[in-house]
């Protein structure tokens, strides 16, 4: 039962039931008949407790929950199979890998990091599940077979355009090692040894032969690898510089009942994240506990939190990384599923 204060009546019968009145109405709210009701999102009849009416006549006293301003994310994506994998390019975009192990299928989308708006999804190759991503690299996406099936020797090179999801070309000779925004260093095993050739990165059209020591060849992936600048959680260890500022905040407004695994934090614009799991009650079966992964932001400043989201509702063991940072963004993945973005400088509401 939820107790609230409506003193509350209309000008008009109510359009459902005819009633001026929650009174009227025999303590119930019609669908998104009263207003209060809309505010509240109360979009189901439910019993209210009506206290006698006071002198004032329209008042509706909010209990603090609704009062209290919270994050929204900025936008969602929901894959069909599982978020596999996903990786931001240098210029703002996100591509990601759906796949549907049961199946053995695997498809592509990129995103606007900025807003959500998806430039292409579902996209499918020749090659319907041993195939994954090399690089992004300026506009354009590289990626690759394998040898054969379950082997983790890469073969092949396809390249996509990144704005489009069109493969602009495809060689099924060479292995990738590292790209540039003007050409693609690729391998062949002979049998001597490594061969490596330098192909046009527009075309796919062999340049020639080169000979690039092991270092260089590292020092250029690593520039050529796309962005890495992004802020992943920590573990909260008592060892932590953070541990003795942070630790009190979270222990008071997170429910860490029944705590399995570190907490991982992060802190960025007055915010701190907190991810971490919890044992679910009665789920001990077998010997094996389930466990729950919640993700909380709690404003430094206010000392309250502004957003909360079940990340796993039920997993056998901690996983860690539940989020990342880039910029002002957060973002995070629902039951694997659904990809969140809230932006952390954004007013709460």
């Amino acid at each position: 039962m939820y107790h609230i204060t409506l003193n509350f009546s209309r000008a008009s019968p109510c359009e459902c039931c005819g009633a001026r009145s929650p009174l009227e109405a025999g303590g119930q709210i019609c669908h998104g008949v009263w207003n209060v009701a809309a505010a509240l999102n109360l979009h189901l009849v439910r019993k209210w407790s009506i206290l006698p009416p006071q002198k004032k006549r329209g008042s509706v006293k909010i209990p603090e929950f609704f009062k209290r301003k919270l994050l929204v994310p900025m936008w969602t994506y929901d894959t069909k199979g599982i978020l596999w994998r996903l990786m931001i390019s240098e210029m703002g975009f996100i591509l990601g890998e759906d796949r549907n192990p049961e199946h053995k299928e695997a498809a592509f989308f990129c995103l606007n990091a900025d807003n959500g708006d998806v430039l292409w999804e579902e996209r499918r190759f020749e090659e319907s599940w041993w195939i994954g991503v090399e690089a992004v690299v300026r506009d354009r996406v590289y990626m690759h077979g394998f040898k054969k099936p379950d082997s983790p020797q890469h073969y092949k090179i396809f390249a996509v355009d990144l704005g489009t999801g069109k493969e602009l070309w495809r060689n099924e000779e060479y292995s990738f090692l590292y790209a540039t925004p003007d050409k693609v260093v690729v391998f062949k095993e002979m049998f001597e040894r490594r061969h490596l050739f330098e192909l046009d990165a527009a075309t796919g059209v062999r340049l020639g032969e080169t000979n690039e020591t092991s270092e260089s060849i590292l020092l250029h992936r690593m520039e050529n690898c796309g962005q890495t600048d992004f802020l992943f959680p920590e573990p909260l260890l008592e060892t932590h510089e953070r541990y003795n500022a942070v630790h009190p905040t979270i222990r008071q407004h997170c429910p860490l009942e029944n705590l399995r695994g570190n907490i991982e934090f992060a802190c960025a614009f007055g915010k701190i994240i907190a991810s971490f799991h919890t044992v679910i009650p009665g789920s001990v079966t077998a010997g094996r506990e389930e466990l729950k992964n919640q993700l909380s932001i709690i404003d430094e400043f206010k000392q309250s939190v502004v957003f909360s989201e079940v990340l796993n509702a039920s997993t056998p063991a901690a996983v860690p990384d539940s989020f990342f940072i880039d910029g002002s963004m957060l973002f995070c993945v629902k039951e694997r599923r659904t990809l969140i973005a809230i932006n952390l400088q954004s007013e709460p509401r």
